[in-house]
């Protein structure tokens, strides 16, 4: 029933913010997800920050546990500790419990550099276990979006001093070939 579905979903938003306190951000979105033994999760949603920054988001990754079924969900993440819009946009680990028989409703929370998310999902499908994985969370849609280096978000890493005292000497070898000092 519609009440019962409410206020399941009111008690699961109360615990996190029990646990977790008042979040910075927050992400509505709807995702699809998969699983036997192994299994894979996609979404999409806007991120919304406490100043009204928003941001379009996508995100997907794999799963491995005793996971069965599948399911439809609506999702809304509370995020704490985010610094800015842009830091969404990494691979955040987590462990996810779920049974849904026709419908359910949970939460389970992401830990990644001081960054937690904590995703609820309302949804319905029979699925049934627990697993571990993780949600790259990306700024743009990618089908291949679990393992495609193409549109893995890029690190800054820093210079190899070496590689740079090698090109400089490269190039002042070739200002003196050209006349240039």
């Amino acid at each position: 029933e519609y009440g019962t579905t409410q206020q399941t979903c009111g008690e699961v938003i109360a615990k996190a913010f029990r646990e977790q306190g008042r979040p910075n951000a927050f992400i509505r979105g709807e995702e699809v997800a998969a699983a036997l033994t192994a299994g894979v999760r996609w979404g999409e949603g806007e991120l919304s920050m406490k100043d009204g920054t928003t941001r379009k988001v996508f995100w997907a990754g794999p799963s491995i546990g005793f996971d069965a079924g599948a399911n439809a969900s609506k999702v809304f993440v509370l995020v704490y500790k985010l610094p800015q819009p842009e830091a969404i946009y990494r691979r955040y680990p987590g462990v996810d419990g779920s049974v849904y028989v026709v419908g359910g409703v949970g939460v389970n929370y992401q830990r990644l550099d001081g960054v937690t998310l904590a995703p609820i999902r309302l949804g319905v499908g029979w699925r049934a276990g627990a697993s571990v994985g993780y949600l790259h969370y990306r700024p743009e849609k990618s089908l291949l979006q679990l393992k495609c280096r193409r549109h893995r978000t890029p690190r800054p890493r820093a210079p190899n001093p070496a590689r740079l005292r090698a090109i400089n000497r490269s190039r002042r070898w070739r200002c003196r070939q050209v006349g240039m000092t």
